[in-house]
This record gives structure tokens, C-alpha cells and sequence, in this order.
């Protein structure tokens, strides 16, 4: 009885995962995973624009100002384009590696 069990619910499993309700299914989470990620990439992006827009405000009225800690701010700055960069490569990695198409 156990074997004909078995037997029962390999056969009902494969078939679940052969049918093209699986697959669609598959698809639909993927279309989900991607859309999230853009989300994320997309809110992170802006994010890193809006701080380096205060950076060169705050950077251009140090300099214009005669402060002090103006070439410390510019290098803050460098340092935050930098990370930016480092961020939209590694991105743009990860879907290279993973298949992920660019939309």
C-alpha cells in the first residue's frame, strides 16, 4: 500500500511539475522578483542623486564661502560618485550573470 502510494504522488508530482501551469506560474514570480528589483535599483538610484546634488550645493557654497573643510567635502563627494558607479556596475554585473534582461 505504502509503494502504491508513492508510486500515487510521484506521478501526481511530476505531472504538476511538467504542466504549463507550473511554468506560468515560474514566470509569474520571475515577472514579480524583476519588477521588485527595478524598484529597488530605481529608489536606490534616486536616492544616490539626490544626496550628490546636496554634496555639490554643499561642496560649491564651501568653496564660494572660503570654508575650511571645502577639499573635504570635494573628496566626500569624489568618494560618493564613486560609490554610485561601483553600485550601477555591480548592478548591471548581477544581471549579466544572471540572464536578467535589461528593461
Amino acid at each position: 500500500m505504502r509503494s502504491l502510494l508513492k508510486n500515487k504522488t510521484g506521478i501526481l508530482l511530476s505531472f504538476l511539475f511538467l504542466s504549463p501551469a507550473f511554468i506560468f506560474a515560474q514566470t509569474a514570480v520571475e515577472g514579480a522578483l524583476t519588477t521588485v528589483r527595478d524598484l529597488v535599483v530605481g529608489a536606490a538610484n534616486i536616492i544616490f542623486v539626490i544626496l550628490i546634488v546636496g554634496g555639490i550645493i554643499r561642496t560649491v557654497a564651501a568653496f564660494i564661502g572660503g570654508n575650511p573643510n571645502a577639499v573635504r567635502y570635494l573628496i566626500y563627494l569624489a568618494l560618493a560618485v564613486l560609490i554610485w558607479f561601483g553600485f550601477s556596475l555591480l548592478v548591471a554585473d548581477f544581471d549579466a550573470i544572471g540572464g536578467i534582461e535589461n528593461l
